[in-house]
C-alpha cells in the first residue's frame, strides 16, 4: 500500500481523472499552481477540531457538538483565528459552520461539520466525526476540494483519519452534505476499505 495518498498506478489514475472531470461544479478554474492551502483553514480542520478527539476529551467533545455544536465550533474557529493568524485578512470568517446529527441504515452515529466554503486544493468542505469503537476510539472524514494537475478542473477528494493514519478512498461526492453523510455511511455500513493509508506525522 503506498505512503502517498496522491499516488496510484497509471490505469486507475487515468480512470479517476476521467471521474473526476465529470463532476459538475460551478467553482471558478484555478491554476493548478495555486494548491496551498489557507493556514486557519487547513489548520481547525488538520490539527485543531481533530485533537478534541484524543482520549478523555473526545466523549466531552462529542457530546458538547450534540447540544450546542455550531456555537462550539465557531467559538473555537473564531479564537484560533484571533490569536494565530498573524495577518487579519487572512481570518476565515465562521459564519458558515453548521452541525448536523446523522444516523446510518445501521444506526451508527454520524456527527457531521460544515466547514466555510473551501478555495483551494485540499481545504475541506465538511468533516464527519464517527464513534469506531464506543466510548474511546474515533474516526473523522473529510469531502476535499482538488483540482487536476492539468486544467485545473475541480472534483472533490474522500479522505479519513483514525488512530493518526490518513486514509483516501479516492473521489468523493458533490460538494453536499447529503452526498457526504451518504458515503460516509456507505464506508461505515458495507466496512469498506481506502484505497491507500499513510501515518501523519505526530504533532
Amino acid at each position: 500500500m503506498s505512503k502517498n495518498d496522491s499516488t496510484f498506478p497509471h490505469s486507475q489514475q487515468q480512470e479517476q481523472q476521467d471521474q473526476a472531470s465529470q463532476q459538475a461544479s460551478s467553482r471558478p478554474m484555478r491554476l493548478p499552481t495555486e494548491s496551498g492551502q489557507r493556514d486557519h483553514h487547513w489548520a481547525m480542520t488538520r490539527i485543531i477540531l481533530p485533537r478534541f478527539l484524543r482520549e478523555d476529551a473526545a466523549a466531552i467533545f462529542t457530546e458538547h457538538l450534540r447540544q450546542s455544536g455550531r456555537k462550539m465550533v465557531a467559538d473555537t474557529w473564531d479564537e484560533f483565528g484571533r490569536s494565530t493568524i498573524k495577518n487579519p485578512a487572512d481570518i476565515i470568517p465562521s459564519e458558515e459552520l453548521a452541525v448536523f446529527i446523522d444516523h446510518t441504515a445501521k444506526g451508527s452515529e454520524i456527527i457531521t461539520i460544515q466547514m466555510p466554503t473551501p478555495l483551494y486544493r485540499n481545504e475541506t468542505y465538511f468533516m464527519a466525526i464517527v464513534c469506531q469503537t464506543p466510548p474511546d476510539i474515533y474516526r473523522t472524514f473529510s469531502l476535499e476540494y482538488s483540482v487536476l494537475p492539468q486544467g485545473g478542473q475541480p472534483f472533490t477528494m474522500l479522505t479519513g483519519i483514525c488512530n493518526g493514519n490518513r486514509s483516501n478512498f479516492g473521489l468523493g461526492p458533490a460538494p453536499d452534505k447529503a452526498a457526504f453523510v451518504a458515503a460516509v455511511a456507505a464506508i461505515i455500513d458495507e466496512g469498506q476499505t481506502p484505497m491507500t493509508t499513510f501515518a501523519l506525522p505526530t504533532m
